[in-house]
């Protein structure tokens, strides 16, 4: 392993662990430019490998979508005439009021939160540059970044077991408690601390994998990992998590066992919803349980549908360009439901992709479309056997993080945007399993999928 690779996976770790103890909520600026100048060093690294050719090709395109991506803060920042300005969808009553200010003609950009906007911008230095690094780390890389995402998850929940065990007396968490008397370990929010647990079942599926153990030690170990983190999830009484769960565990049997086209999978997946069935009959008897299942049958009272209204209704009065990233709680308040008015304040949709909508109107839409298209070409191409697992590992990562910005915001807090952008990298194939072109110093195509590595698939090692 060069120097310049073990000096990415060892700042990889880094930024993840300052995002993940800093930003599990909300952070002040000066909090988050500290994890965003790590980022910011990451990147720069990680651009030199681009620029060297450190990278897999078929990787282009996503990077391509990337810096779209990063584009559109700056672009809604730039600004526009104020005639220019005063025309766009959804600025009348804002334009009323410049001109009760006699500020109506001065330039003005496109966005109706500037300073929001520009700490959007800057948060993305974060994922790119993680993204951007994770291309250039080979397998062996990767799974250690996943042994630090395990044993932080641990930490985590033994953090959420003493901010129960102490009670109101003692105040464990992080953040200001919106969710007193749950485990919430780094975060301000039980659906996020769920998120991360339910990521730490299939990371450590692909951990306990590569250790060099007996396989009956390493199946004890997966048996106790998957008992520990799965009912840590549920200890959260989230009820996004808890449904997310066999997502979760089903990641869980297809790494373990390798190869989604091997008859176990199907035996295994039986087998594993018998034995859902078999601990949703024990937990029913459970205190924990029983709350959980209570919280179920209080869906008609959740506030998300009326926000979701509101959100559309903004939506529809700034299309097609949106009202700009980070300006969601000033725009939403001008079209909240007067009947939902109360002393707090909705912080996000609570649901990702409407929020982006309405932030950042069709580009938004084209540049959602664009990823799950980047991701399905990213899928298709075959990995090689060594490197299967961790494709796995990275897709139910993937889906449990898309699934559940449908009805929150994980996305939208440094942890668990870092673990999604690291498992974005791990679709493609790593450096080690690329080859040289002849006429250049660009990687190649990668090997076909029966070309593998016989010593990382006996060792864990390259």
């Amino acid at each position: 392993m060069i120097a310049r690779e073990r000096s990415l996976i060892w700042l990889v770790a880094l930024v993840f662990l300052a995002g993940g103890i800093v930003g599990g909520g909300p952070t002040s600026p000066n909090l988050s430019m500290f994890v965003e100048l790590m980022a910011a060093f990451l990147g720069a690294l990680g651009i030199a490998g681009l620029v060297d050719g450190h990278y897999p090709r078929h990787a282009r395109l996503a990077l391509l979508l990337l810096t779209l991506v990063c584009l559109v803060p700056l672009a809604q920042l730039i600004p526009l005439p104020a005639s220019c300005w005063e025309a766009l969808p959804g600025r009348e009553v804002p334009a009323e009021i410049l001109r009760l200010a006699n500020l109506e003609s001065l330039a003005r950009p496109l966005t109706l939160a500037s300073e929001q906007t520009r700490l959007g911008g800057l948060t993305l230095i974060v994922p790119a540059a993680i993204f951007i690094a994770v291309l250039q780390i080979g397998a062996e890389g990767r799974d250690f970044v996943m042994r630090v995402i395990v044993v932080f998850a641990f930490v985590s929940a033994l953090l959420g077991v003493f901010q129960v065990a102490a009670g109101s007396g003692v105040d464990l968490g992080i953040y200001r408690q919106v969710h007193d008397g749950y485990p919430i370990g780094f975060f301000a929010n039980r659906n996020h601390e769920g998120d991360l647990l339910l990521i730490a079942l299939p990371a450590s599926a692909q951990v306990i994998s590569t250790i060099a153990w007996q396989h009956r030690t390493k199946g004890f170990a997966m048996i106790v990992a998957a008992l520990f983190f799965s009912l840590a999830v549920i200890s959260t009484q989230s009820r996004t998590a808890a449904s997310l769960l066999p997502i979760s565990l089903g990641g869980v049997l297809a790494i373990w066992i390798g190869d989604v086209r091997d008859r176990r999978v199907w035996a295994g997946l039986a087998a594993l919803l018998l034995a859902a069935l078999f601990s949703y009959a024990i937990l029913k008897f459970t205190p924990v349980g029983q709350h959980l299942a209570h919280r179920f049958t209080t869906l008609g009272d959740d506030l998300r549908p009326i926000v979701w209204q509101g959100t559309g209704d903004a939506i529809r009065s700034f299309w097609p360009l949106g009202s700009g990233v980070g300006s969601f709680v000033p725009i939403y308040q001008m079209f909240e439901d007067l009947n939902s008015v109360s002393d707090t304040w909705v912080n996000h949709a609570h649901n990702d992709y409407i929020e982006i909508l309405l932030e950042t109107g069709v580009v938004g839409l084209v540049l959602i479309a664009s990823y799950f298209l980047v991701a399905g070409l990213a899928l298709l191409r075959e990995a090689p056997r060594p490197l299967r697992r961790q494709r796995y590992t990275a897709v139910t990562i993937i889906l449990i993080l898309l699934a559940h910005s449908a009805t929150d915001y994980p996305l939208r807090t440094f942890a668990l945007l870092s673990i999604f952008a690291f498992a974005n990298g791990m679709l493609f194939v790593s450096r080690e399993h690329t080859h040289l072109r002849r006429k250049g110093p660009h990687p190649a195509d990668p090997s076909p999928a029966f070309v593998m590595d016989e010593s990382y698939a006996t060792t864990g090692r390259v």
